[in-house]
């Protein structure tokens, strides 16, 4: 069971990804803008007299090495902020069977949560704002381990949770089992992740772990 069991990420470690995500892109963008800048106003006069007491050459070298240094440590901060990004490590011994097995179907435009989770009924989640939001979520207990049946009631869908590393194809007439760890409470949102027709971007998953 443990090869397709998935589970989501720590709220910690999400954020330390964002942090470092936009740390990286302001400065790719300061160094991007200082090359032009520097590119086009480009003054030997300028640099003569800075550097007058050393040739261009020994200038020049030591732009290139702390040019190296500075990506070897980005590239060095970049693995080290990947290999922290590891999922909940399962614990085998501690699994009590299933919470519960949920049918996920998948239908042109909305998704379908069928049934025993919710007293034997279907529900219908359809999108009811712009972004990231949904009339009905998909309801889990902290702590559970839920199989999710992904299958297609029309054309190609993915259910697909970010958070979860989660990506699963819809396809009709097939079912594609998975098993999910609510391990970290909170609301997790995704999206059909499979062009689907018109309304494909109105297609949120919102997961609701309480």
């Amino acid at each position: 069971m443990t090869g397709n069991l998935y589970s989501f990420c720590s709220h910690t470690i999400l954020d330390s990804l964002i942090i470092y995500s936009s740390c990286l892109s302001v400065f790719i963008s300061v160094w991007t803008i200082g090359a032009i800048i520097t590119n086009n106003y480009y003054s030997p006069k300028v640099v003569t007299s800075v550097f007058s007491r050393k040739s261009f050459d020994s200038v020049e070298s030591a732009l290139i090495g702390a040019s190296s240094v500075l990506i070897t440590l980005l590239i060095g901060l970049n693995l080290m902020t990947i290999r922290s990004h590891t999922p909940w490590q399962y614990n085998p011994g501690s699994f009590n069977g299933l919470t519960n097995s949920i049918d996920i179907i998948g239908r042109q435009w909305y998704w379908v949560y069928d049934a025993s989770y919710n007293n034997n009924e279907s529900v219908d989640s359809y999108i009811s704002s712009v972004v990231d939001c949904a009339d009905n979520g998909l309801n889990l207990k902290l702590g559970g381990v839920y199989g999710l049946n992904i299958t297609s009631a029309d054309v190609l869908h993915s259910f697909a949770l970010p958070a979860a590393n989660l990506k699963v194809d819809a396809v009709p007439g097939r079912i594609n089992n998975v098993f999910l760890s609510a391990n970290v409470g909170g609301r997790h949102v995704g999206y059909c992740s499979e062009f689907c027709g018109a309304g494909h971007s109105y297609m949120p998953i919102v997961v609701n772990v309480t």
